[in-house]
């Protein structure tokens, strides 16, 4: 093997390194890239909910699609030897030795001090290390791997509305003024009817009041969803219906007015 041939070799090595080392740093940036992709993916899951078989195939085609793209430009770029040899030369302390002789080399003008120098070149050429000269360098991006993963196992899994308030999540937790007018009269009616059936001992007339109580004080409190708040309202006043024979016999509602009380039922389903 001839002292040129020598020098071309290592520059191959060098080049073959160089895109190694470029490919690995575009995929583990297409890594951070997806990663980011499927949280933006996680949180509009959270806002609009998908079936699970197409979340995880929109976040495959993401980690795909930077995959691809990370790989086409790594292909298409290519070092140039003479800059990597001027890098070794640096690098490894070699005087221009490498690059010096690479340029007469690949020069269509003879050089007197052609064979001296590529066969100096070769002679250091077979101690030239391309893990030294091109180290495998890792993005700093990479550090926010882990981060990114939690996140996404966050969005997907905690229900954040019940940790934060409403007004922390983007919503309003002021109660419509209507709702909040009914849940009065009904925790008002369901203390009342409370006290009664107490006095008198029945069981299913307490819980009934304290249902009416529950649900006023959270018509009070709360921004309820609209079919959520129809739904308890149409199962409590279905709950006062059955009971409404009963509390007559025994006269526990007379003060109380079970008629008022299922105005104040009609009211709330007709405001849901």
């Amino acid at each position: 093997m001839d002292h040129e041939e020598i020098l071309q070799r290592i520059a191959r090595t060098l080049m073959r390194r160089a895109g190694w080392v470029r490919r690995r740093a575009l995929l583990l940036h297409a890594l951070f890239i997806g990663l980011c992709a499927l949280l933006v993916l996680a949180i509009w899951h959270r806002v609009n909910p998908l079936p699970i078989s197409r979340l995880v195939e929109l976040g495959m085609a993401a980690m795909a699609l930077c995959a691809i793209a990370a790989l086409a430009i790594g292909l298409r770029s290519r070092a140039d030897a003479m800059s990597l040899l001027i890098r070794a030369d640096r690098t490894l302390r070699l005087k221009e030795r490498l690059s010096t002789a690479y340029e007469l080399a690949t020069s269509p003008h003879p050089h007197p001090l052609r064979p001296i120098v590529l066969q100096e070149a070769a002679r250091v050429a077979r101690s030239v290390n391309p893990f030294r000269v091109i180290p495998s360098i890792t993005p700093r991006t990479l550090r926010w791997t882990p981060f990114l993963l939690l996140a996404i196992v966050l969005v997907l899994v905690v229900d954040f509305g019940m940790i934060l308030p409403r007004s922390f999540m983007g919503g309003d937790e002021r109660p419509s003024p209507t709702l909040y007018e009914q849940g009065q009269q009904l925790e008002r009616q369901g203390k009342r009817l409370e006290t009664e059936a107490r006095r008198r001992g029945l069981e299913r007339s307490m819980e009934a009041a304290r249902r009416m109580q529950t649900l006023g004080q959270r018509l009070q409190n709360e921004k309820v969803n609209e079919r959520e708040a129809m739904a308890r309202i149409n199962s409590l006043a279905e709950y006062v219906r059955n009971l409404e024979e009963e509390l007559k016999k025994m006269a526990v509602l007379e003060d109380v007015g079970i008629s008022k009380v299922r105005e104040v039922m009609v009211n709330q389903a007709s405001v849901s």
